[in-house]
């Protein structure tokens, strides 16, 4: 009997399961800052026993639990944060949601024609080594899983929504970006260059821009954005405001 073709004794397989699920914590505790919960818990290292490589791994924290609808729509375009701001849309950012799962609140007044718009959106961070681990992810996307484009999805809403340095602040102010390169016109470029000979084969995002572009259509949205941020943004705004009117009506 050939003892090299033995099948290993259950102490060997016990001892190698040991060895696999150390390494898998201690990976997976290096790249936590890409995992949208912060901590692990026993149950969910399970989903990553089957995860080959370092890129794989981090793609798998970023992407959602479930799958998303297609937009079977065209959107060719989208406003910019700046835009957006301008006629009512508030930013806020989702801590414990994963890349893809924007979510908006929306609120219709009754008396009046406007609505309330709150769009929740992933925190994102933007440091030195971004670039690399998106483009090595989006690059694993296209070639291992063309259909889950989730993370491009993400990437490629940011990149219509930010246009030049005053979007990236606004986003940077509502916590929605860290920008921990210091500079917003070069989170700008990054942003904007990330998408770059992707082909894009589907886009989970599309309803929810096709609403934002007729939220900032409504004429009364902006309005009502506009006499808010111009005539009652403080306290000593709003007071001149109210006196120039009884002003005005005396």
């Amino acid at each position: 009997m050939d003892m090299n073709n033995s099948p290993p004794y259950p102490s060997q397989l016990r001892e190698e399961s040991e060895r696999h699920n150390f390494f898998l914590k201690i990976t997976c505790a290096f790249f936590i800052d890409y995992y949208s919960h912060g901590k692990f818990l026993d149950e969910e290292m399970q989903h990553f026993k089957r995860i080959k490589h370092f890129t794989n791994l981090v793609r798998q924290f970023l992407c959602p639990n479930r799958r998303y609808p297609i937009y079977a729509g065209n959107i060719s375009y989208l406003y910019t944060v700046k835009q957006l701001d301008s006629s009512g849309v508030n930013f806020m950012p989702c801590e414990d949601q994963r890349l893809a799962e924007i979510k908006k609140e929306q609120s219709t007044h009754k008396c009046m024609p406007w609505k309330s718009l709150k769009l929740k959106v992933p925190e994102f961070k933007v440091e030195d080594d971004t670039e690399c681990i998106m483009r090595n992810i989006m690059a694993l996307k296209q070639c291992v899983y063309p259909i889950e484009t989730y993370t491009y999805n993400y990437v490629s809403f940011l990149d219509q929504l930010i246009n030049t340095a005053e979007d990236v602040e606004l986003l940077v102010e509502n916590k929605v970006v860290h920008n921990l390169l210091g500079n917003n016109d070069a989170v700008a470029n990054l942003i904007n260059k990330l998408c770059d000979q992707i082909v894009e084969t589907s886009f989970c995002c599309g309803g929810i821009c096709q609403e934002l572009n007729e939220h900032h259509d409504n004429f009364w949205n902006v309005t009502k954005a506009t006499l808010k941020s111009v005539y009652f943004k403080d306290l000593w705004t709003s007071s001149s405001t109210i006196v120039a009117l009884f002003v005005l009506l005396f």
